[in-house]
């Protein structure tokens, strides 16, 4: 399919109209969003956190930069860096080889 004066494909154009309609819904950091304005992906350089793009991830949460997400931390560690490393662990739990485990 002819767009302008670029040829793509169909579903494409969907997507890049779809995204035409968002912006104004969107938030400015968002490349998609749904109906209800939740984002469903962000900008680069920016990680999805519950429907909305951040620049840093909450804490509890690490930036997952393969896919541009907020990521929970695992069981008992209340910050990390990324999925195997925590740095602070909740109440209740101690810090071993940056593993959070239960006391």
């Amino acid at each position: 399919m002819l767009r302008g004066t670029e040829c793509v494909q169909a579903d494409k154009i969907e997507i890049i109209e779809e995204q035409m309609e968002n912006n104004g819904i969107c938030g400015e950091n968002c490349v998609y969003c749904d109906e209800k304005a939740l984002c469903k992906a962000c900008k680069e350089d920016f990680f999805l956190f519950n429907g909305e793009c951040r620049a840093f991830c909450p804490e509890g949460t690490y930036a997952d930069l393969v896919t541009n997400t907020c990521v929970e931390c695992q069981v008992g560690c209340y910050s990390c860096l990324d999925e195997n490393s925590c740095t602070i662990c909740h109440h209740g739990y101690g810090l071993k080889d940056e593993k959070c485990l239960e006391l």
